[in-house]
């Protein structure tokens, strides 16, 4: 079982209603990608054919939407498409020269180019951040890396060097109760446009990790299955 899959297993008892959409085709899947004029890597559609992005949840239980990435939105094949075309009709009608983002730290280093948007970029989930399947990275990154940007962040992330890789280092985090909104202190819960970012930094020893009082409640939670 993929990780990705796994995920699912390990969030979908928290909510009443099914966390995914209905699965997309591979006709759908193949169509998309003659569209954006890149495969689609075999662990992302096998993602897909579970499901095509996640659903808009308003749960009786917890209130709150999965957001299986914990902090972003996993879109559908038609919202890929949508915001790979969008952004790249943004890109012809600017001078090269203004899509550089000048200021973004990129962690690991040479590993994402630190464009606002590149055409090598297709986001699979986010809507003003993203997360994204990566075919145009720097010299120390790989072809089909996951990574995070967005206009509003400083640091562009390479999350994973497969989108399996990725997903595995969020299905161990989501396990140990030490990331995702339904397992988190309640104070931690504002900003969750920062948590996947957050977390990465913090597990690679560039910022603090959780407080005492932070770990106290989370295992109160556990104990007492608090989402």
């Amino acid at each position: 079982m993929s990780a990705f899959a796994e995920i699912i297993n390990l969030l979908q008892p928290y909510s009443k209603k099914p966390i995914l959409n209905s699965p997309a085709s591979m006709e759908e899947i193949k169509a998309a990608e003659r569209i954006i004029g890149k495969r689609l890597p075999d662990d992302v559609r096998a993602a897909y054919l579970l499901g095509d992005g996640e659903a808009r949840i308003n749960d009786d239980v917890t209130n709150r939407t999965a957001l299986i990435f914990s902090s972003v939105r996993f879109n559908s094949i038609r919202q890929i498409v949508q915001t790979f075309l969008g952004s790249g009709g943004l890109l012809k009608s600017q001078d090269p020269a203004d899509n550089i983002n000048e200021g973004v730290e990129i962690f690991p280093a040479d590993t994402v180019k630190n464009n606002h948007f590149n055409p090598g970029w297709v986001p699979i989930a986010g809507v003003e951040h993203y997360i994204a399947v990566d075919y145009d990275p720097e010299p120390n990154g790989v072809e089909g890396q996951v990574i995070l940007f967005g206009n509003n962040y400083g640091t562009y992330i390479q999350l994973g060097t497969s989108f399996e890789q990725f997903c595995q280092f969020l299905l161990e985090r989501y396990e140990e109760r030490r990331m995702h909104r339904w397992f988190l202190p309640t104070e931690q819960q504002d900003g969750l446009g920062e948590r996947l970012k957050e977390l990465f930094l913090r597990e690679h020893g560039i910022i603090p990790g959780f407080s005492e009082k932070d770990l106290a409640e989370i295992k109160m939670r556990i104990k007492h299955k608090i989402p």
